[in-house]
């Protein structure tokens, strides 16, 4: 009997896609609250406990004052509270697996989910991505990276697809859309205003018709960009970590050896993809706008080292290595997109070898997740115990963990200061006077 593929195709797309919701809900159900994750349970207004909508909204506004301008990932952080871990780690789950079909959607410009494409598109973004833990697993650092990235990809959908833009009432979700999506990020936020700036010339000079939409949604974007860099609190955090002045060449030095050091690999592997395009006469567009994408993540990692920053966090890089991500998937799209089948035996060649590999990294992963959950559990317990005797200051062993993939990895649980941040909030969420690490 000879099976037809094209018939069991959406079975095995359904039966991938819940395998990889499968996977990624079990590492966040073991993901404990960890860092700012305490500090947000309490309003910045007030310092009362967070439990409604209102109270957010009040919390945010003093938040933009003293803290930062990055209210849309705060807001969900601090709204998500109020309904648990429970409902957060569904809706995280859910959120990422979106994140995957739209990185997918921006390279080949469909919703149609092949398995193989998806599968190899999962596994690459689980090695790819920087800090996993902290960006996709940890709460806080899931709303500012991975949260805000997908709310800044779906600004990039009617320049995708024009035909969005057909539909009256898009011409006005978009335009919202593009403003909280300028206001999410210091990095992929700018990247998002400068993609829209040359693709609008780049239709004027096609002398394209319908550009008005995209304009008002640029100008939307920038319009938060502006809200989220001009921040009170923003600028008082600028300072801080700037030291007040911003020497640009040293600081376009610094990026230029960065980018090097750090992306050379892309550089060449994109320069090699884009010379082998043009060569073969592929789709001038595609190419445009791969080079369009691969600008927008270069022009993202240089804000804030032009801000300033010399010392930038790793999961800062989370939508810089999407955008490279997609600006590669464009060019190997564009290149074998009259040879459909060798692109599929390469996707196949590509699941046979990542996928074994994927696996064994995603079973160490979770046996180290698994451990610092159980170590988190038992710690609570602890506590409880020694405020049931009347135990106002504890002595507390911190977690740690050097698997890349953990949300522990490189960050600090307990600080040997009990004044540190890290130690008050916590104090402050278990309801003791200080706690003191004492590994």
């Amino acid at each position: 009997m000879k099976i037809n593929y094209k018939k069991i195709s959406p079975i095995i797309s359904i039966l991938v896609i819940a395998a990889a919701v499968f996977l990624m809900y079990k590492l966040n159900v073991l993901t404990t609250f960890r860092s700012d994750d305490f500090n947000y349970h309490y309003s910045f207004a007030d310092g009362t406990r967070i439990s409604s909508f209102m109270e957010v909204v009040k919390s945010q506004a003093a938040h933009y004052k003293v803290m930062n301008g990055r209210i849309p990932a705060h807001f969900l952080m601090q709204f998500f509270t109020i309904y648990g871990k429970p409902v957060f780690n569904v809706v995280n789950t859910i959120v990422y697996i979106f994140f995957i079909l739209l990185v997918l959607y921006m390279i080949k410009k469909s919703w149609k989910v092949n398995p193989l494409t998806f599968m190899t598109m999962f596994v690459v973004m689980w090695f790819y991505l920087p800090a996993f833990g902290s960006t996709v697993l940890w709460m806080d650092g899931s709303f500012n990276y991975l949260w805000t990235t997908v709310i800044c990809l779906l600004v990039f959908l009617p320049y995708r697809n024009p035909k969005l833009f057909d539909y009256k009432v898009n011409q006005f979700i978009f335009p919202i859309v593009g403003l909280i999506a300028g206001w999410c990020s210091e990095t992929t936020s700018a990247g998002i205003v400068f993609f829209q700036f040359w693709f609008i010339l780049y239709w004027m000079y096609k002398k394209r018709p319908h550009v008005i939409p995209y304009i008002i949604t640029m100008l939307t974007s920038f319009a938060g960009y502006c809200l989220m860099t001009f921040a009170p609190g923003q600028m008082q955090r600028l300072d801080r970590v700037s030291g007040g002045e911003i020497p640009i060449l040293k600081n376009m030095y610094h990026f230029i050896v960065t980018m090097g050091t750090r992306y050379y690999i892309e550089i060449f592997v994109f320069i090699l993809l884009i010379s082998i395009s043009i060569f073969l006469n592929r789709n001038r567009e595609l190419n445009y706008l791969a080079v369009l994408f691969f600008m927008t993540a270069v022009l993202a990692a240089c804000t804030l080292i032009m801000a300033g920053i010399q010392n930038i966090n790793e999961r800062t890089y989370f939508g810089i290595e999407t955008l490279i991500v997609i600006a590669m998937g464009i060019l190997i799209k564009n290149i074998f997109e009259d040879q459909l089948s060798t692109f599929q035996k390469m996707n196949l060649a590509y699941v046979i070898i990542l996928v074994p590999l994927f696996l064994i990294n995603y079973r160490a992963t979770y046996v180290d997740v698994r451990r610092t959950h159980n170590e988190y559990t038992k710690r609570e317990a602890y506590i409880e115990e020694l405020k049931s005797k009347g135990e106002k200051e504890l002595n507390l062993k911190a977690i740690n963990s050097t698997n890349d993939h953990s949300p522990y990895y490189l960050t600090p649980d307990l600080s040997p200061n009990p004044n540190h941040w890290q130690n008050v909030t916590k104090s402050k969420y278990y309801d003791v006077d200080k706690i003191n690490k004492i590994n």
